[in-house]
């Protein structure tokens, strides 16, 4: 059977690392959970067929992606961090995964944009990453970049206009259901509903006032090589499992 040295994408490990509940129809325990087997199929389709995987888009991927200089800047203010944020990213590869860290300079760092002040105070008020899918994703970057720490930095920066807009007229609409509105006549109902919507959804999404300090927060991790032992075993299971099912499509 043919050996396929697939390489593994540090964001893949949070799905890759996932057990399997049960055990199957020999009675052993399932090693790999759905999801990681919904990751390893349609890696072997795309490897075997170049068959595209579902392209996931969402508005929260949607401004991660647009604010990374944003957020890599916010951070460099911050803490101070001696680097060039339009330096180009590097690909990094080993026998085991390849990716591309967002900041690999003097500092190794990750930049994670946060949707809102919601989704940004659940983790401003932690003082330990509780999210071991991005203790994963962070370990696998220090093994990469062959460093002992990374830093895991949060970014509350403002929502591209664009997003903004799209949130202000699914409102606007929504806010029209409500009889405060429905009472008044169609265009002044929808000039009301338009203006609260926009009051709501500005202070939701436009952080500026916020003093930049209070605007981020970082997380220390120190490599673990355990947790890195563990990572390479799971990528060699996988590998195995691969190779099965590539010889059967």
């Amino acid at each position: 059977m043919k050996k396929h040295n697939w390489l593994i994408r540090p964001s893949q490990l949070g799905a890759l690392m996932k057990k399997g509940q049960g055990k199957n129809e020999f009675g052993e325990k399932n090693e790999f959970g759905e999801t990681a087997m919904g990751l390893i199929r349609e890696t072997v389709r795309f490897h075997k067929y170049g068959t595209q995987p579902e392209i996931v888009s969402s508005e929260y991927l949607e401004k991660g992606i647009l604010n990374e200089r944003e957020g890599m800047q916010l951070a460099k203010d911050v803490f101070e961090w001696d680097i060039d944020i339009d330096a180009p990213k590097v690909r990094l590869f080993n026998d085991y995964m390849t990716g591309e860290p967002d900041v690999n300079q003097s500092i190794l760092a990750d930049i994670k944009c946060s949707f809102n002040s919601k989704t940004f105070d659940k983790v401003f008020f932690n003082k330990v990453v509780k999210n071991k899918d991005y203790k994963f994703q962070m370990n696998a970057y220090m093994m990469l970049a062959k460093k002992d720490q990374c830093e895991l930095v949060y970014c509350l920066t403002s929502t591209p206009d664009h997003i903004i807009q799209d949130k202000i007229q699914k409102v606007t609409y929504q806010l029209l259901k409500q009889p405060k509105y429905r009472n008044n006549g169609m265009e002044d109902a929808f000039s009301m509903a338009e203006h609260d919507a926009e009051t709501m959804i500005l202070s939701q999404h436009k952080f500026e006032k916020i003093p930049k300090a209070k605007r981020v927060k970082r997380f220390i991790i120190e490599r673990d090589d355990e947790m890195i032992e563990q990572i390479c075993e799971r990528i060699e299971k996988a590998r195995e499992l691969f190779d099965e099912m590539f010889e059967q499509i």
